[in-house]
């Protein structure tokens, strides 16, 4: 896609003539697919998102939300490593005295309290079988 930005500043130098025939959905799918590399570049070389870089590397990734609105946005802070229910980041924030879990004595991230945690094996059980009974580990595949 790096051509498509090179044409783009080679007509607009005015080194070549731009095509008189083109249509306005190429010319939008054109400008999307610049603005879409310059924001994966900026992705790539950015330091400050590194948590949910290594979740979602690529921009054309699509998220799916759920419809309802606390969900989702307990979703999207643990995406965005950035969940005050977490000890951890309360803990980032000054808002909690420790980072570690109650019961395992570890850092509480998201990535414990989801998958590692003991005080919620029964909850995680009915999560993963939920996953599994909505296809969702056959869509991951």
């Amino acid at each position: 896609m790096r051509w498509l930005k090179e044409l783009a500043h080679k007509i607009l130098k005015g080194d070549i003539s731009a095509p008189v025939t083109i249509s306005v959905s190429d010319a939008f799918r054109i400008a999307s697919d610049i603005v879409t590399d310059s924001w994966q570049l900026y992705w790539d070389n950015h330091d400050k998102a590194c948590y949910t870089y290594n979740l979602i590397p690529s921009v054309r990734t699509k998220i799916n939300f759920p419809k309802i609105r606390d969900i989702g946005v307990s979703y999207c802070r643990l995406l965005l490593h950035d969940s005050m229910l977490l000890r951890y980041d309360s803990h980032r924030t000054s808002t909690f005295d420790t980072p570690y879990c109650e019961s395992c004595s570890v850092n509480e991230t998201s990535k414990h309290f989801l998958l590692q945690c003991s005080l919620y094996d029964r909850s995680r059980s009915v999560m993963m079988d939920h996953l599994t009974d909505t296809g969702v580990f056959a869509k991951l595949k």
